[in-house]
Order: structure tokens, then C-alpha cells, then sequence
């Protein structure tokens, strides 16, 4: 009779049709190991079962921030952060093995094809239509970059700022230029597209809230053509003006 194959490894503490589990073994350094053992005892549990609880929180872990990252971006755009994340992450990998970076914003050669391939998805992403059909083109790409101009301006949440670290000067200095907007410029800025046949929405900005930095956006519909679109909205930025600037308006 041909001999039974012994297992390798360390001997199963149960028969494994008994028990509500598979068997998982792995090592784990003494400081890990350490503050597994005042975890099981604070919580009346096992070492075993307590390192299974704490991997099982992990991944529930997961689930919340995907939860909480589509509650606060939506779930297409938090599905964008995160696959850009995971370019940069892949791209922090490369450095570091690489070139021995901790960074990829530190090492050249893989920020240029980071920025390619970043590039690349948003081409990809580009949707139909004439992307210079907007009111005023250059009014729109001030409102979108908003978010980085806060954060120069050191108007944006801590949080961002501290994560950023060093990497905030560098947006500082490449858009000092566009900070303080020419005092001729309007502060209030606005678009509008036609959401059904002959109904067109209508959103403007009316100026910075001095409190918290951020532009304070005002919407309306209007019924007509084109025409009678960008009439109104040139009425609502004329009045927004003129109220910023402590005028009755006319």
C-alpha cells in the first residue's frame, strides 16, 4: 500500500469537516503580533479570531469608502479618482524600483508617461460635440479650475494641503499668475446649455464668499432660443456685479 502523502506545514488544530472555517496561517512580525494580543484581550476574544475580525473589517473598510467616495463625487466620477488612482499608485511603484524614487512627481522620465497615459484616458472620455460651444470659454475654465486656485490660495480644506505636502508650492508658484484676477474682469462668471428643446439652464457665479473662499453659484431656466440665453444670463451677471459691488443694480 502506497503511503499517504504527509501535509506540509503546521498540523490542523481540527478535522476539516468540522468548524465553521478554513484554516489560514500566516507569519507575522512581534509588533503585529503584540498589538493583536492586547486587541483579543480588551475584546474577550481569541488571537485567531481577532486577527479574522480585524481582516474582515478591512475589506468591509473598503466598501464604506467606495460609499463615501460616490456620496461626495457621484459614482461615475469617484470610479474615475479611483482608476487615476491606481495609475499613480502603479507609477509610485515604478519610480521607486526604478529609480529608487518615493515619488513619481519626483522622478521625470515617469511623469511624462504618467501624464501621457492620464492624457490618453481622457481623450478617451471625450465626449461629442464642439468643445468650444460655451459663452465664454476662458469665464468656464476659471470655474472649473477653481479647485486648485483654492488650494494656492490656501482656501481649501487642511486635509488636501497636508497630503499634498511639499507638491502644494509647485501649484502655487505655476498659477501665481492667476490668483488675483485684472481688476477690469468681471468677478462673476457664467454658462448655460439647453437641457430640452427651447429650455436652456442657465448657472453663474456671484463673486467669493469671503468666509470660506469659494465662489457661491446661482442657477436659472429661461424659455426661448440662444439668443434670449445668453441675453438673460448677461442680465443675471450684470445684476450679480453690481450687488458685489454694493450698487443698487439698474
Amino acid at each position: 500500500m502506497a503511503e499517504e502523502k504527509r501535509r506540509i506545514g503546521r498540523p490542523r488544530s481540527r478535522p476539516e469537516d468540522q468548524g465553521s472555517g478554513d484554516y489560514v496561517g500566516f507569519r507575522a512580525s512581534r509588533e503585529l503580533k503584540g498589538k493583536l494580543k492586547t486587541a483579543a484581550a480588551a475584546s474577550h476574544r481569541s488571537l485567531s479570531t481577532e486577527a479574522q475580525f480585524r481582516l474582515e473589517q478591512s475589506f468591509l473598510n473598503e466598501k464604506i469608502l467606495d460609499e463615501a467616495f460616490n456620496m461626495a463625487y457621484g459614482r461615475v466620477n469617484s470610479g474615475l479618482i479611483l482608476l487615476i488612482g491606481e495609475i499613480m499608485k502603479t507609477a509610485t511603484q515604478s519610480s521607486y524600483h526604478h529609480g529608487n524614487y518615493e515619488h513619481w512627481l519626483d522622478d521625470a522620465p515617469t511623469f511624462r508617461r504618467t501624464v501621457k497615459v492620464l492624457n490618453e484616458l481622457f481623450s478617451a472620455l471625450r465626449p461629442a460635440g464642439d468643445p468650444n460651444d460655451e459663452i465664454n470659454q476662458g469665464i468656464w475654465d476659471r470655474l472649473v479650475k477653481g479647485p486648485v486656485l483654492a488650494v494656492a490660495l490656501n482656501r481649501t480644506s487642511d486635509p488636501i494641503r497636508q497630503q499634498l505636502g511639499a507638491y502644494t508650492d509647485r501649484i502655487v508658484e505655476a498659477f501665481k499668475d492667476q490668483l488675483r484676477p485684472p481688476a477690469a474682469e468681471s468677478e462673476t462668471i457664467g454658462s448655460f446649455g439647453e437641457s430640452s428643446p427651447g429650455v436652456w439652464e442657465l448657472s453663474y457665479s456671484a463673486g467669493v464668499n469671503p468666509a470660506t473662499g469659494e465662489r457661491e453659484i446661482a442657477a436659472a431656466t429661461v424659455r426661448g432660443d440662444r439668443r434670449d440665453a445668453e441675453r438673460e444670463l448677461r442680465r443675471l451677471v450684470a445684476i450679480a456685479d453690481t450687488q458685489l459691488q454694493g450698487e443698487e443694480p439698474k
